[in-house]
């Protein structure tokens, strides 16, 4: 150009344009992820907005999935059992009685026996549960319980508990595919023990689990006696006890005969 004088002008100009800036960025945490100093507990997309580091605007954008679920894969488990008590006397193959119908819980059916509770346990740390699962087993002795906090792959302990019964665990840690079966009532051999017979033999071939564990401490004793005395002496009835042990409906002399023989025996659990 020209400057006042009329003498050509030169200015230059060093020029620096800053931008703002965004971002995507795609993440999958377990249970909860922070994100710039906030913590996210459920899935969804979030946005943020700051300054970067030219000093211009700056907008960033999470898409996050939380998966509560990271412990496992999730396996289903195929069980089959007996409890001592509850077994049909009368059935041609061995089987158990519809207990929950006798003693008149409502909405159970003729093919369920009880409520049990299956828990898988760490192989290594055996005092660590990976997850308990309640299920209904049926008359015929099989029981399906659906794990999502294990892994295919994984090796675990199976226990098994139930209100009037001794404790029972898999013999060994199971190494578990997406669908594993166990079988307690084949064999003694089946079921962990320190020496005792962790089951006992309801018919040639063919074992159960204890009944009489009343107070769940693990011991089937003259402890466990003074639950079912009271409750018979006060004649109870089609309702949801466990000093029915034989699942008839009532608490009468015929239960006794069951626990007396399991007291007899004297056996107990100890965990692995």
């Amino acid at each position: 150009g020209t400057d006042a004088n009329g003498c050509d002008s030169t200015a230059t100009l060093e020029l620096t344009i800053n931008t703002p800036s965004t971002s995507t960025s795609t993440e999958t945490a377990c249970d909860s992820l922070v994100w710039n100093g906030t913590t996210y507990t459920a899935s969804g997309t979030y946005t943020w907005s700051g300054t970067n580091a030219a000093g211009c605007d700056s907008t960033a954008t999470l898409v996050l999935t939380i998966d509560n679920n990271c412990g496992g894969s999730g396996v289903t488990l195929n069980l089959n059992m007996f409890l001592q008590g509850y077994m049909d006397l009368f059935a041609t193959s061995p089987a158990m009685v519809p207990v929950l119908a006798n003693q008149l819980v409502v909405g159970a059916v003729g093919t369920e026996t009880d409520t049990v509770t299956v828990t898988l346990y760490d192989a290594i740390s055996t005092s660590t549960v990976i997850e308990s699962v309640q299920g209904i087993l049926m008359t015929d002795g099989t029981l399906s319980a659906t794990f999502a906090n294990a892994s295919a792959g994984s090796d675990y302990y199976i226990g098994v508990s139930h209100r009037n019964s001794l404790e029972v665990w898999s013999a060994a840690p199971v190494t578990f595919t997406a669908v594993t079966s166990y079988n307690f009532t084949t064999s003694l051999a089946q079921a962990w023990s320190i020496g005792l017979d962790p089951m006992v033999e309801v018919s040639t071939g063919v074992f159960a689990l204890w009944t009489g564990d009343l107070n769940q401490d693990d011991f089937i004793d003259a402890s466990d006696f003074i639950i079912y005395d009271t409750d018979n002496a006060a004649g109870l009835l089609l309702d949801y006890y466990a000093t029915d042990m034989n699942g008839d409906g009532f608490v009468d002399a015929s239960d006794f005969t069951i626990y007396d023989y399991s007291n007899s025996v004297g056996p107990f659990f100890i965990q692995p």
